[in-house]
């Protein structure tokens, strides 16, 4: 495999005691050895950091000589808005340490979900990846994909700068995308086990629902 492709591993469940399989799938991106920056060549790589959570790809084409990139931590002083929980800065410089020249193709940043699980659990929103502006000072949303099955971010970008992972919208993800045990009740002389899950419903007619 390439670098930047993601290894998917799935592990089916059955059993006499299941109503139906149960299915878990786990996403692996395949990336180069882990350090302060890394060369990115012609041939295309991947940068991955802070603790896994943050993957920068580069397919092949998008550099027309070796680049070294970095990710820092955001500068002292810069003001975040409440939906970003994590700041990091990318740069790319050639050979002779001046910027690199723009990239030729997007260069995809991926997020894993996994690592800011318990940022996302005390957030209302779905996940987001944030670019400052530098001339205004804001923070601007990008588009990007949400992999719920595979627990990631996509976003592709063109260019540089400092970056903002939170979240947008109005989506619960903890209490719509992560299964957890909360309110299920088991019978102390069977062992059956049930839930509930109340339902907000409009009335029916004549008030009645």
């Amino acid at each position: 495999m390439q670098p930047g492709e993601v290894l998917t591993n799935t592990v089916e469940a059955a059993g006499g005691e299941l109503a139906q399989p149960v299915t878990a799938t786990v996403a692996t991106l395949v990336n180069l050895p882990a350090a302060d920056g890394a060369w990115i060549t012609p041939a295309g790589g991947v940068l991955w950091r802070r603790g896994g959570r943050v993957a920068v790809v580069f397919p092949p084409g998008a550099v027309s000589e070796p680049v070294q990139v970095e990710m820092a931590e955001a500068p002292a002083g810069i003001r975040l808005r409440p939906e970003l929980f994590d700041a990091f800065q990318l740069t790319a410089r050639d050979q002779a340490a001046r910027p690199a020249a723009p990239f030729a193709l997007p260069v995809r940043i991926l997020l894993n979900l996994a690592g800011y699980d318990e940022a996302l659990r005390t957030r209302q929103g779905s996940p987001a990846l944030y670019r400052l502006n530098e001339g205004s000072g804001e923070w601007e949303l990008l588009s990007g994909q949400v992999d719920w099955g595979r627990g990631l971010v996509t976003v592709e970008v063109e260019r540089f700068s400092l970056f903002g992972a939170g979240t947008s919208s109005t989506l619960s993800y903890g209490a719509q995308h992560l299964p957890t045990v909360h309110g299920f009740v088991t019978d102390a002389w069977s062992g059956n086990s049930s839930i509930h899950y109340p339902l907000t419903l409009p009335p029916g007619p004549g008030g009645w629902g």
